[in-house]
């Protein structure tokens, strides 16, 4: 299936990781900025997570289209699946203070 496709297909799936990208990003914010507001944080938090977990997602789809590979719908759900969760532990731990470098 194609990726286009998919998100067409799929866009309560896409809603969710970006909802869950949201929550986790309010009550584990890893970047915090003393003289800006708590939504300024969070929205930057947000953003952070979300395209975190798209370039990883991408990188991953990538690699899969070199080898001529198609990814069917639970195949993509998967992947995207475990990428977003990839970027949200980071972002976790990072909150917690762990030393992660990337």
């Amino acid at each position: 299936m194609d990726i286009s496709n998919h998100i067409t297909n799929n866009k309560n799936w896409w809603f969710k990781i970006l909802l869950s990208s949201f929550i986790i990003s309010f009550i584990f914010p890893v970047i915090l900025y003393k003289d800006k507001s708590s939504t300024y944080n969070v929205i930057t938090n947000s953003f952070g997570s979300i395209v975190g977990g798209l370039v990883f997602f991408a990188l991953v789809y990538l690699i899969t289209r070199l080898f001529k590979k198609r990814l069917s719908d639970n195949q993509i759900k998967t992947v995207l699946l475990i990428s977003f969760s990839f970027w949200w532990i980071l972002q976790i731990l990072n909150h917690y203070n762990f030393k992660i470098a990337l």
